[in-house]
């Protein structure tokens, strides 16, 4: 363990404690270890004097009266407030905005290959006419039919890269808010 590493644990240890008593504890660690070193003892060394931070850091709550569980209590309560209220404040707009761009992104899709059946609809119009009206109709219709087959064709792959992106910038937004809730991730 390193110096930084045991440092870390031990502040996490005296979460029960004000933050003036934490910095100060810390302080107080942090000159007896470098009196050590330079006394020339070696990292290792110096921490295993201290022994392991939880075992520290009981002793300097039992001397404060606090046991050591409570920070621990103090702590998972707190927690599981703070991400009661995200979750409420937080993560349900952001899952209602998520889900809609989902069924937006599916429309995008739907509306693509609604416009290729349109033009294939008006493609065989085309033919019913070309039996029954006049030939100037019949060529704007396989106009208008050919022009939306193509439009619809184009916007198919369109739509779907831009359904496949809005769907991956979904599942990493909810990947980022889940980590940034659970505290495996700080803003």
């Amino acid at each position: 363990m390193t110096k930084k590493q045991w440092f870390k644990q031990l502040k996490r240890e005296l979460g029960a404690l004000s933050a003036s008593d934490r910095n100060e504890i810390l302080q107080y660690y942090d000159e007896l270890y470098n009196e050590k070193r330079e006394s020339g003892l070696t990292e290792e060394a110096v921490l295993g004097s201290f022994g392991a931070p939880q075992e520290a850091a009981r002793g300097i709550l039992a001397e404060r009266d606090l046991p050591a569980a409570s920070a621990r209590e103090h702590r998972s309560v707190a927690s599981f407030l703070a991400i009661l209220f995200l979750f409420l404040c937080i993560g349900i707009p952001i899952l209602s905005v998520l889900f809609a761009l989902a069924i937006t992104a599916g429309a995008l899709v739907v509306s693509g290959a609604a416009i290729f059946l349109a033009g294939i609809a008006d493609g065989v119009w085309f033919c019913i006419l070309l039996f029954r009206d006049t030939p100037v109709a019949t060529l704007a219709h396989i106009g208008i039919g050919l022009a939306g087959a193509g439009c619809g064709l184009l916007m198919i792959p369109l739509f779907a890269v831009c359904t496949k992106w809005m769907l991956a910038l979904c599942k990493k937004s909810l990947l980022f808010t889940g980590k940034l809730l659970t505290g495996k991730r700080s803003m």
